[in-house]
């Protein structure tokens, strides 16, 4: 299985998407076509197709004992070496729980060694990062974003698009 097959595991964020979601196009390389705004809290997994509606009901088990929460999106900030602008949350506790409940289903040769930094991805790489800087900032008016985080969601990478291969609800 290439990289660009390996699923991930994210949290949508609905409401990042629908202000976010055409500048997020607009100002990213080769935008991610059908994967929704999202934080990412698993990536570049390893599980095969035959093995992928298991890790789908191993995760539901485990984010049934997960109450639903509110993560409020508050700033925008930069990852400079990568050329990531993204929208930054206040606390990352409660995506850092759900992380731990998602990456307790994966294979232990799936699990990432390092904790992700808890991010929505708003332009990827954009071909003038001063312009997408300041078009952005008057996007800012509409921080804080209050995001209800309700379910996650496994994306696989076909080419440059991704396919969506299951839900499971949060408690």
């Amino acid at each position: 299985m290439g990289d660009r097959e390996r699923p991930s595991i994210v949290a949508p964020m609905a409401r990042s998407q629908s202000i976010f979601g055409r500048f997020r196009l607009a100002h990213s390389r080769n935008p991610p076509m059908n994967l929704p705004a999202h934080m990412t809290l698993a990536s570049g997994l390893s599980v095969d197709q035959a093995r992928r509606r298991d890790l789908i009901d191993q995760i539901g088990l485990r984010c049934a004992a997960i109450q639903r929460f509110e993560v409020l999106l508050s700033r925008i900030d930069r990852f400079p070496t990568a050329e990531v602008l993204y929208l930054a949350p206040t606390s990352g506790d409660q995506l850092a729980e759900l992380t731990r409940a998602v990456v307790s289903a994966l294979p232990s040769d799936d699990r990432p060694t390092v904790a992700p930094v808890f991010h929505v991805t708003v332009a990827h790489r954009p071909s003038d990062m001063a312009a997408a800087e300041l078009e952005l900032a008057s996007l800012a008016a509409a921080l804080p974003i209050s995001e209800r985080v309700e379910c996650v969601e496994i994306y696989s990478r076909s080419g440059e698009d991704w396919k969506w291969e299951g839900s499971t609800p949060l408690r």
